[in-house]
């Protein structure tokens, strides 16, 4: 699932960043990282690819060494940045998301040969509380079958939800006025004319309306400059990493464990 999030063109970013080194016995520790590089395991294409392996013993230098060697590399989009932004891809169209389909099919029809299997073992069952424990066993099986029903109606609600932001952009994107930001008194004037010879009019009232409105085209504009460099940053082509790709992340690491790796 990781190569498929990355791409091969990616794999020289990559950091495997071992640890506890400081903590486990060496011969045990070396033993671990030998098994890492191992042509077995799945991280050997991506150190054949160009990825670093690293033994972090807890010091910051250790840390700063990993990020040094980071920072000087040229930033790469991931593969499923490219087949979204490029591609016009939906999650669940992208290598990473018929990835994860195929393991969530996997899961299901594992749970459900379980659970057929606990079924036929019930009918032949005469004892009560043998009986009663496999029926528990089963609605552990059944909630474990929906859940990862669940997570495929996920994935594909966040390419729904994907289609939708790009939707909301162009929207955005075509609606906006530049003049508004370059001269916001001819968009939003500041103070509507008003006849000051009413005796009645108090000079702390129209005071503090025009300390209003100005902190209101203040906020405006502030607001109106970050449209400008997010419009700017999507425009120049700059790949980022959306929210629903981190929670698709942090989905993956739930379901298949957690890894020590970075990316930059």
């Amino acid at each position: 699932m990781f190569q498929k999030l990355c791409g091969e063109h990616a794999f020289g970013n990559v950091a495997i960043v071992t640890s506890r080194w400081d903590l486990e016995e060496r011969a045990v520790a070396e033993s671990r990282f030998a098994q890492l590089q191992a042509p077995s395991q799945p991280f050997k294409s991506v150190l054949n690819g160009g990825a670093k392996i690293y033994k972090h013993d807890g010091s910051s230098e250790s840390a700063r060494k990993v990020l040094r060697d980071l920072v000087c590399k040229t930033p790469n989009p991931l593969l499923i940045q490219r087949e979204m932004a490029e591609e016009h891809k939906q999650v669940s169209e992208t290598a990473a998301g018929q990835e994860l389909q195929r393991e969530i099919l996997k899961q299901v029809e594992k749970h459900e040969r379980e659970m057929s299997k606990l079924l036929e073992e019930m009918t032949q069952s005469p004892d009560a509380s043998a009986l009663k424990e496999l029926e528990e066993e089963c609605q552990a099986l059944r909630e474990q079958i929906v859940h990862w029903q669940d997570e495929g109606k996920k994935l594909t609600g966040i390419s729904s939800s994907d289609e939708r932001e790009a939707e909301e952009f162009s929207r955005e994107l075509s609606s906006f006025n530049p003049s508004s930001v370059a001269h916001p008194s001819l968009a939003h004037p500041l103070v509507e004319a008003k006849e000051f010879d009413d005796p009645n009019v108090s000079i702390k009232t129209e005071i503090a309306e025009i300390k209003r409105m100005l902190d209101e085209e203040l906020q405006r504009s502030k607001e109106n400059e970050v449209r400008i460099e997010n419009m700017e940053r999507r425009v120049a082509g700059v790949v980022r990493l959306p929210c629903f790709l981190v929670a698709i992340l942090d989905r993956l690491l739930t379901l298949f464990g957690h890894h020590a790796f970075s990316t930059r």
